[in-house]
């Protein structure tokens, strides 16, 4: 059986669903994710929570 692995964010957003790209890059950026120019981050994984209200969660664990 594969052994479950549980990661704690290190970092965990609220942003509405309808920022901008620019806006959302800017306030991950602010957060301390290194983000890269095309909008991906430069290490780990960023998890994207789409909820059914009008914001999202971001979640980026410290690998």
């Amino acid at each position: 059986m594969a052994k479950l692995v549980m990661l704690t964010a290190t970092v965990t957003l609220r942003l509405p669903s309808d920022i901008e790209s620019a806006e959302e890059l800017a306030a991950l950026r602010f957060a301390g994710i290194p983000m890269d120019g095309d909008g991906y981050a430069e290490s780990g994984y960023l998890f994207v929570r789409l909820t059914k209200s009008q914001h999202n969660i971001l979640s980026w664990p410290l690998e």
